[in-house]
Parts: C-alpha cells; structure tokens; sequence
C-alpha cells in the first residue's frame, strides 16, 4: 500500500459549543494552517 506524504491531515472537532470553537481557533493560530480543520454538530445551525 502506498502512501503519500503530501496529503494535508483533517482534525475533526466534534462539538460547537465553547470549547469545539476555542480548539478551532487555538489549532487555526497555533498550528499556521497546516492542517484542514473540520467542526461536527448535532444541530445544522443555530436557531
């Protein structure tokens, strides 16, 4: 199985809540972007 070393790695954060948005931007300024940041909620959007 090849692999490749290219590839951009996804954190995936589940939760929006304070602490789900406070990861995002701690990863966001911290890491310089060097990772595709995805956030998972149970709601679609808030009402």
């Amino acid at each position: 199985m090849e692999t490749s070393t290219n590839k951009i790695p996804t954190i995936l954060i589940v939760g929006a809540g304070i602490s789900g948005l406070c990861l995002y931007h701690s990863i966001r300024k911290n890491l310089d972007k060097k990772f595709n940041v995805k956030i998972f909620d149970r709601e679609a959007s808030p009402q």
